[in-house]
């Protein structure tokens, strides 16, 4: 009998302890904390009216939020600028007639907006930032005709000093040039469309960004490779006009005042040893514009020598192909273009 109790009492216990154990691993449904939902101010945001501007983001931290935000602020502008010009460019001797087009989206990247105010912040879960920010319109474009001015000013200033500059520094600074006149475009189309009702001159500044577009574009166009003559490196030659070629430059038999010229020597040192014999082969790339040498460069090839410099010469031309080919225009000739 003592045993059939203490059996007894066995299994009740095991039987409460496996209860307790069911009880502590059984997951209890998950509880959404107010910390962890989306604001009300973030899911129906205050809409822009005639006097302010507004954005809403979300993002890991708090300032990437905020710059979130304000793309969305702009993004809700829906601004499109196109505008189109013609231009006459001389190529081999007679005129050709180019349009221009450019039709370019806003983004916050290309504008600086210095006036805002961060209306409701809140941290969502551990690492989440949502952001509600406010731009008063008349000081936000305010803000825009100052930066606006200053670029137009710096600009205007670099174009006056690109006529005491030889061809490439002029072509690069040209290059340049457009890209910050393409951020003006941004920003102006931005002025006018939150001004549409006041008087603003759009114009100004637009005839000073197609200026420098189409100076650029004509001085792409004259832009010409000489390369001079040499029978002793001339399948070399001829590779690297099939590569400047391929980079929509042209290339000229006879030097003018805008060419940039190139002077290809090639030489060679033979290595005989009792296991084999290596040849190695320098093209050597010196470039000019008039009597300035502005870049250039050295290729070295070696190769198996068997007593033919017609076929050593053969493969390191095919080397010397693939070679430029991994390359850009400025790498393969460290120039600046």
């Amino acid at each position: 009998m003592p045993n059939k109790k203490i059996f007894i009492t066995y299994i009740i216990f095991s039987l409460i302890i496996l209860m307790i154990m069911n009880g502590c691993s059984s997951k209890p449904k998950p509880i959404v904390s107010a910390e962890n939902q989306v604001p009300s101010w973030f899911l129906n945001p205050p809409q822009t009216d005639n006097t302010y501007m507004y954005g809403v983001a979300i993002a890991n931290s708090r300032q990437g939020a905020i710059k979130k935000a304000l793309d969305d602020m702009i993004s809700k502008l829906s601004i499109n600028i196109k505008s189109t010009y013609n231009s006459k460019v001389q190529q081999n001797n007679y005129y050709t007639d180019t349009n221009i087009s450019n039709n370019i989206k806003t983004t916050i990247s290309l504008i600086k907006i210095n006036n805002y105010k961060v209306l409701r912040t809140k941290l969502i879960g551990y690492n989440k930032f949502a952001i509600l920010i406010q731009t008063n319109k008349r000081k936000f474009v305010h803000g825009l005709i100052v930066n606006l001015n200053n670029m137009r000013k710096r600009i205007n200033l670099r174009y006056s000093l690109l006529k005491h500059q030889n061809v490439i520094m002029r072509y690069h600074a040209l290059k340049q040039l457009t890209k910050n006149a393409k951020k003006m475009q941004h920003t102006l189309q931005i002025i006018d469309e939150l001004t549409h009702n006041q008087k603003f001159d759009k114009l100004l500044y637009l005839a000073d960004i197609i200026r420098v577009e189409q100076r650029f574009l004509t001085l792409k166009n004259k832009l010409t490779f000489y390369i001079k003559p040499n029978k002793n490196s001339s399948l070399f030659i001829e590779a690297m006009k099939d590569f400047l070629t391929k980079h929509n430059f042209t290339v000229f038999n006879k030097k003018n005042k805008n060419s940039i010229n190139l002077h290809i020597k090639v030489n060679d040192n033979i290595y005989k040893n009792k296991y084999m014999n290596i040849i190695t082969i320098y093209v050597k790339i010196q470039i000019f514009n008039n009597a300035l040498h502005v870049g250039g460069n050295t290729f070295t090839f070696k190769q198996r020598y068997t007593n033919s410099k017609q076929k050593a010469y053969q493969a390191a031309v095919l080397d010397f192909k693939k070679e430029l080919m991994s390359k850009t225009i400025n790498e393969a000739l460290d120039i600046n273009l």
